[in-house]
């Protein structure tokens, strides 16, 4: 088709509300692809838009009739409103344009292109045709042109408000290039790509020329500052040429100076030679005068030697005759101390004597003031005693022998500190609730808080334990059988162990969570038990066959197992074993103290096996060991009826205090409280407190242990 014979590329028709803005882009945007840069075809397309304000009639104006003519393509933007009747004057340019392209022989449809704008279009491809149950845009003279489904620019989102604005801008150029595309017989990627190539050209061309002016403006830039380096060079030469010749006169004014002072020297030089003469004449007299004196000081010093000699030995006589007056003063008093210190410890020895052993727990503080002053002789005269060391040492010791065997230290020297109970008890215990407690195999147990008895009247156990950890009391006997008392209920819980080896009972129980106890028996094996607190549900069953007491220590996990005298530490590093007759554990510090028959107390790191500490020799068998980790006081039951007690210091333990019970001791037991509690003859307790053993020493009598 000859397109040269048409006065316009394409008549937009179009409703003036709302479609009057996009009509006008489309019209620039299309114009301007035929005389812009990237120009699509060898004419200007010229688009034809009426923009007068005609009144819809069924005759069209001669004007618009004759561009409707003479276009080859009409753009007709279409809209919801054009579905109704009454809307015509589109329809009528529609319908125009429509019998103009019959009569040249074209068909209308390839010549109309549809721009959608606002409303609802769909095409029926089963019927291939308008689904008019949806499509609501397109004018009446249109709905039966387009034999197939035609293609439509959609314009749509540019009314829509919630649309980016880089959307809207992507639509309408998508929109310009697919109507251009078919006003040129073209494809639209024709034209994309078109536009492509022209942009890189233009972009290529715009660097070499960037490219150039670079060039231009560092060849500028380096010559600028090339001027500008000349000139200050220029500069400095000339500031150069000034400094030099300043320089030059200076030197000559030197040079004139320096000869003035050359002849001064030469001056000064001859006196300075005849000075040196006169004072080599008078070294000459010193010299002879200083051997004079030097020898008159060597005779003066070596009088000063035998003078020295003669005092030093004067003194060291002195001193000899003073430390043999002191040293025999210091017997005769010592003597004296001792023979005055038996004499007062033998009288308290009657005033002990005196003592009703029931006086326990109304003892006046009369009597309790009487007691502590005599027991301070008894213990003066014992201190004395060990220093002395003449030939009367056995006289004094015969003297002293009758307080070696009597039980007067059997009384605590503190106020309401003994209790004399009414019945026999085996073993004392404080619970998790601060309760102290004594306790028999029969089950009888006594509250020595609350002064409450419980008596259970169990019979046939051979062993009871206290469940540390726990308000129980549980007792073992030869039948595979456990009690376990609670202090707080009335009534025991019995529990059969089945596996309990024959003649086989627990001799040690602590809790080990919250719902686990872990029971150790008398050879060697160790029980669990996992039991409900509240419904006093039991399970027990055999876990080892080594008795154990588990502790944590710096990331190593230690199992301490102990029987038949023989203690074995075994780690996940090696295992050690020791004989002893007691040990007890610091688990705050990670040490484990044990004794042995031999009356050592020794401590030894957990985390460090090799350091071996021997803490103190008792010359009697260690019976029993506690730590008071609050206080830092290791308490020792030494022999059958001693207790002593140990401070730990930074550089290791020092004994504080010894007592002896009088009678043999049947258990003792450290309190949260801070007391120490000794059950000795069955029926007697004593308890002190270790913080006022501590505020009774002397800060030096510690250091000088």
């Amino acid at each position: 088709m000859n397109q040269n014979k048409y006065a316009y590329k394409a008549f937009i028709s179009y409703a003036r509300d709302p479609d009057k803005q996009i009509a006008k882009m489309l019209e620039d945007k299309i114009e301007r692809f035929g005389i812009n840069w990237h120009r699509m075809g060898k004419q200007k397309l010229f688009i034809f838009r009426d923009i007068t304000g005609l009144v819809p009639d069924k005759s069209l104006p001669h004007k618009i009739e004759s561009a409707l003519n003479n276009s080859e393509f009409l753009i007709i933007l279409v809209q919801e409103k054009f579905s109704r009747p009454d809307f015509s004057w589109v329809n009528i340019e529609a319908e125009n344009f429509i019998k103009s392209c019959v009569e040249r022989g074209d068909d209308p449809a390839d010549f109309i292109i549809l721009v959608v704008t606002k409303g609802d279009i769909e095409w029926d491809r089963a019927k291939n045709q308008w689904d008019f149950n949806i499509t609501n845009v397109l004018p009446q003279s249109l709905r039966n042109i387009f034999k197939h489904e035609p293609i439509y620019a959609d314009l749509r989102p540019l009314h829509d408000k919630l649309a980016t604005k880089s959307l809207k801008n992507q639509v309408f150029r998508d929109t310009i290039i697919a109507i251009v595309a078919k006003l040129l017989y073209k494809k639209p990627s024709e034209i994309q790509n078109q536009i492509i190539r022209l942009q890189r050209y233009a972009i290529g061309f715009i660097a070499i020329v960037l490219v150039f002016i670079s060039v231009l403006s560092v060849f500028a830039i380096i010559q600028k500052e090339k001027a500008v380096e000349n000139e200050k060079e220029a500069k400095r030469q000339e500031q150069i040429a000034v400094e030099n010749e300043a320089e030059a006169k200076k030197q000559k004014n030197i040079a004139v100076e320096n000869a003035d002072e050359a002849k001064r020297q030469e001056l000064k030089a001859v006196e300075n030679a005849e000075e040196a003469k006169r004072q080599e004449k008078i070294a000459v007299v010193n010299e002879t005068e200083a051997k004079k004196q030097k020898n008159i000081a060597v005779e003066n010093e070596e009088e000063a030697q035998k003078q020295k000699s003669i005092a030093i030995k004067n003194a060291d006589e002195a001193k000899r005759q003073e430390a043999i007056a002191i040293l025999e003063k210091a017997k005769t008093d010592t003597i004296n101390k001792l023979i005055e210190a038996e004499n007062l410890a033998l009288k308290s020895l009657d005033f002990f004597k005196s003592l009703d052993d029931t006086l326990v727990r109304n003892s006046s503080t009369e009597i309790d003031l009487s007691a502590r002053n005599y027991s301070d002789s008894i213990s003066k005269a014992f201190t004395l005693f060990n220093k002395y060391d003449g030939i009367q040492k056995e006289v004094h010791r015969n003297k002293l022998e009758p307080l070696y065997t009597s039980n007067i230290k059997s009384y605590i020297f503190l106020t309401q500190s003994k209790f004399k109970l009414d019945t026999l008890f085996d073993m004392i215990y404080q619970t998790p609730e601060d309760k102290t407690v004594v306790f028999n195999l029969d089950g009888q147990v006594f509250d020595i808080d609350s002064k409450k008895r419980v008596n259970y009247s169990i019979k046939n156990f051979v062993e009871a334990t206290p469940v540390f950890g726990t308000n129980l009391i549980l007792y073992s006997d030869y039948n595979k059988n456990i009690n376990l008392l609670d202090m707080n209920k009335e009534k025991p819980y019995q529990i059969e162990i089945p596996n309990l080896m024959e003649k086989d009972v627990i001799t040690k129980a602590f809790k080990e969570n919250s719902n686990t106890l872990i029971l150790n028996s008398k050879k060697g094996a160790t029980y669990e038990i996992q039991f409900n607190e509240n419904q006093k549900t039991y399970f027990p069953q055999l876990v080892s066959n080594k008795s154990k007491l588990i502790t944590n220590e710096r990331g190593i996990i230690y199992n301490i197992n102990y029987y038949d005298g023989e203690l074995k530490i075994a780690s996940n590093a090696d295992t050690t074993k020791i004989k002893v007759s007691a040990y007890g554990t610091d688990n705050y510090s990670g040490s484990l103290f044990w004794g042995n028959s031999a009356g050592e107390v020794k401590e030894r790191k957990l985390f460090d096996m090799d350091q071996e500490y021997t803490i103190a020799s008792m010359k009697d068998r260690i019976n029993k060991i506690l730590f008071d980790q609050k206080n830092q006081i290791l308490i020792v039951q030494v022999g059958a009826n001693q207790v002593a007690m140990f401070y730990k210091m930074e550089w290791g333990f020092t004994k504080i205090y010894q007592e002896s019970i009088g009678k043999r001791i049947n258990d003792i037991c450290l309190g949260k409280n801070g007391l120490v509690y000794v059950l000795y003859d069955r029926n007697r307790l004593v308890y002190w407190p270790t913080q006022s053993i501590l505020s009774q020493l002397q800060p030096e009598r510690i250091a000088n242990q």
